[in-house]
């Protein structure tokens, strides 16, 4: 993987984890009753445009070697080729080769 994709990466689940918290904080006051309707309303339309563009999916299903996000499997968070590598390295414990 580059650099440049590394970089892209870290920064997505840098600003993901902290609109987490605007979507937390923006929920709390949304449905607590009692502030005005108006000041509710505000905060539902910045609470959209923060959840337009917030999608768990994207840094979910990464593998966490090669960071790709195609067959990935959700158990061990690896690709298959970087599962295969790590098996022929000896890196994973309670497998070995069964045939010769």
């Amino acid at each position: 993987m580059t650099k440049h994709l590394k970089v892209k990466d870290y920064l997505l689940r840098k600003r993901l984890l902290k609109n987490d918290k605007k979507i937390f904080i923006y929920k709390f006051f949304n449905k607590n009753q009692q502030y005005s309707k108006k000041f509710r309303f505000k905060i539902m339309l910045k609470f959209q445009e923060l959840y337009k563009n917030h999608s768990n999916s994207k840094i979910v299903n990464r593998c966490i070697d090669s960071k790709q996000f195609r067959s990935t499997n959700t158990l061990t968070n690896l690709s298959k080729a970087s599962f295969k590598n790590k098996l022929f390295d000896g890196s994973v414990n309670g497998f070995r080769k069964s045939s010769w």
